[in-house]
C-alpha cells in the first residue's frame, strides 16, 4: 500500500481506473493472482501439463494459443542441432524449450508480484505480454537457424532476409486460407488488451527503433544473462543430456529489484546468479561448443 502511496504522490496514474484496479489487485475478489487465469494455479480453467523438469500450468486461451500451427512448427526443431547423435537422450525440442521458458516466466512473475518493488511497475496487461513473450521466445528458430545466425554476424549482408525481427514479423502475421495468424489469435483472445507485435518482438528481441522501460525490462527478464530463457535451457539441457545442474530459482526470482527503472539483484541472489553463470560457460565449453556438437 505504500508503494501505491508513492505512486500517487509522484502522479503515476493516469485515471482513477488506474488506480481503483491496482487497489483491486491487493485484495483480489476471487481467488485469482493480479485478476489473471494464467498466474492462478487453483483457477478454474487453468490444466498442467507434464513436461521433463516440471509441470506446465496452462490456461484455456493460452493452451489454444500454444496449439497455433506457428509455435506447434517447434516439434519439428530439435533444441540441440545435432545433440542427439553424441548425447542420445538429448532429443529434446524448441516447442519443449518454449513451453518450459513460458512456465518459468509464470513462476517468476508471481514472485515478482509479491515483491514491494515490483507491485506497482508490473501492469495487468504487462504480465500477459511477458508470458506471450515467453511463449514465442523460439517462434524464428529452425533448424540451424543458429549456424545462419552466426554467418550473419560476419557479414549482414548474407542471409538478409533471415534477420530474426523480420521472420518474427512474418511469422506471427501468416495465415493460412481461412485460418488465423498467431496476433489474431492473441488478440482473439486476449481482446481487452489490444497487444501489438511491435511489443512482443520488443520482449523477445530488445529494444527497435523506440525505448519502453516496462518492456526493457520485461526483455531482461526473458533473455538476460540470468534471465527465464537463459535458465531455462539450462537446466532442460541438462536433464536431456544426463548431468547434474542445480538453480535456485525461487532465490534469484525473490532477489531481484528495480532501481531508477532499471533490474537489479540484491546481495542475498548474487550465489543464485553464480549457479546460472557457472552452469551456463560449463555448457557452452563442454557441450554447445565441444568439438563432436561443432
Amino acid at each position: 500500500l505504500e508503494r501505491y502511496k508513492e505512486k500517487i504522490r509522484n502522479e503515476k496514474y493516469s485515471s482513477v481506473t488506474e488506480m481503483i484496479e491496482d487497489i483491486q489487485h491487493l485484495r483480489p475478489s476471487s481467488s485469482k493472482i493480479y485478476n489473471l487465469d494464467e498466474l492462478s494455479d487453483a483457477g478454474s480453467d487453468m490444466r498442467e501439463t507434464l513436461l521433463p523438469c516440471g509441470s506446465v500450468m496452462l490456461s484455456k486461451r493460452m493452451r489454444e494459443i500454444s496449439r497455433h500451427d506457428s509455435l506447434l512448427r517447434l516439434m519439428d526443431v530439435p533444441q540441440l542441432l545435432e545433440g542427439a547423435t553424441t548425447f542420445p537422450g538429448a532429443n529434446h525440442t524448441r516447442y519443449e524449450h518454449s513451453l518450459g521458458t513460458y512456465e518459468m516466466m509464470r513462476r517468476a512473475l508471481v514472485t515478482l508480484l509479491r515483491n514491494k518493488y515490483f507491485v506497482t511497475s508490473l501492469s495487468e496487461r504487462n504480465v500477459i505480454i511477458a508470458l506471450l513473450g515467453a511463449l514465442m521466445s523460439s517462434i524464428v528458430v529452425f533448424p540451424y537457424s543458429y549456424a545462419i545466425q552466426e554467418i550473419r554476424l560476419q557479414d549482414q549482408d548474407l542471409f538478409s532476409n533471415m534477420e530474426r525481427r523480420m521472420l518474427f514479423s512474418k511469422i506471427v502475421m501468416f495465415k493460412k486460407d481461412g485460418e488465423k495468424s498467431i496476433i489474431d489469435l492473441i488478440n482473439e483472445k486476449f481482446f481487452s488488451y489490444d497487444i501489438t507485435e511491435d511489443e512482443l518482438s520488443y520482449v523477445v528481441f530488445g529494444a527497435g527503433e523506440h525505448t519502453n522501460i516496462a518492456l526493457h525490462n520485461l526483455h531482461f527478464l526473458l533473455s538476460s544473462s540470468i534471465g527465464v530463457r537463459t535458465v531455462d535451457y539450462i537446466i532442460r539441457d541438462a536433464h536431456h543430456i544426463g548431468i547434474s545442474c542445480e538453480v535456485d530459482t525461487d532465490s534469484l526470482f525473490n532477489n531481484l529489484a528495480v532501481v531508477d527503472g532499471e533490474f537489479c539483484l540484491n546481495q542475498r541472489g548474487i550465489s543464485a546468479a553464480e549457479q546460472v553463470i557457472v552452469n551456463r560457460c560449463w555448457m557452452f565449453k563442454r557441450i554447445y561448443w565441444s568439438e563432436p556438437n561443432r
